[in-house]
């Protein structure tokens, strides 16, 4: 079952940005592009914009780029360093706006539009690792486990045994007391209203979305195999 979420995850969301409609304070309709992960740029946040709003064309209203590293186990009892990238743009349809800000449909990306990442990152070795992570959105982020791997592994978030999936343990999400487990922490998975839960990532940094049981967060990952995993690890307390 884990192959499958992990391949149903990356298929939709790998080589390409993600994205959701949200709404500012007016009440005004936008959307957030997601184009994060050392394999995309900005220029994919732009095209996805102009295929969401085509011949209106779009303003750009907001725009987020993070990087860091992060820790990963690397299956053999060591540990791999991994560079994050985060890029998130939020897009209006439509022309308002500064002349800075506007964009026409269809969009070239040209870098006097978008920044460039030029932060330096340290140089990764190969990863063989096609399993998907979820992680705190901490300023040093976390690891809590492994969601594609099978449950009987050490790493994985539904082995009862394990550092990541015992109720006891307090890298848990399983585990009530937790931060990333109770019920009212914002940076809980299992917190409804939780508005920092994980994020669920690669070994390469790209990020897969939400893992919350927050339905109305807009970076929430929808997919039914993340919603049972999830609704397992959440049941168990």
């Amino acid at each position: 079952m884990h192959r499958v979420v992990a391949v149903l995850i990356m298929a939709s969301a790998s080589g390409c940005a993600m994205h959701r409609k949200v709404y500012d304070a007016a009440g005004i309709p936008a959307y957030r592009i997601n184009c994060s992960g050392t394999a995309l740029t900005w220029g994919v946040c732009q095209q996805r914009a102009s295929r969401l709003c085509g011949a209106e064309g779009y303003t750009i209203t907001d725009q987020t780029h993070e990087t860091g590293v992060m820790s990963l186990p690397d299956g053999k009892g060591g540990i791999n360093q991994v560079a994050m990238t985060t890029r998130i743009m939020t897009v209006r349809c439509g022309n308002g706006g500064s002349d800075a800000s506007r964009h026409a449909s269809p969009v070239e990306y040209n870098s006097s539009v978008a920044p460039i990442d030029r932060t330096n990152t340290p140089t990764q070795p190969p990863v063989r690792d096609n399993n998907l992570y979820v992680v705190s959105d901490d300023p040093s982020p976390t690891i809590l486990g492994c969601l594609t791997c099978n449950e009987y592994d050490p790493n994985s978030i539904i082995n009862g045994l394990g550092t990541y999936g015992s109720p006891m343990s307090p890298n848990s999400m399983a585990n009530p007391m937790s931060i990333h487990g109770s019920r009212v922490s914002p940076s809980s998975a299992c917190n409804p209203l939780a508005m920092r839960p994980p994020w669920i990532v690669d070994v390469g940094g790209t990020r897969y979305g939400r893992f919350t049981a927050n339905t109305m967060h807009p970076e929430r990952n929808d997919s039914a195999g993340v919603a049972a995993l999830l609704q397992r690890i959440c049941a168990s307390q």
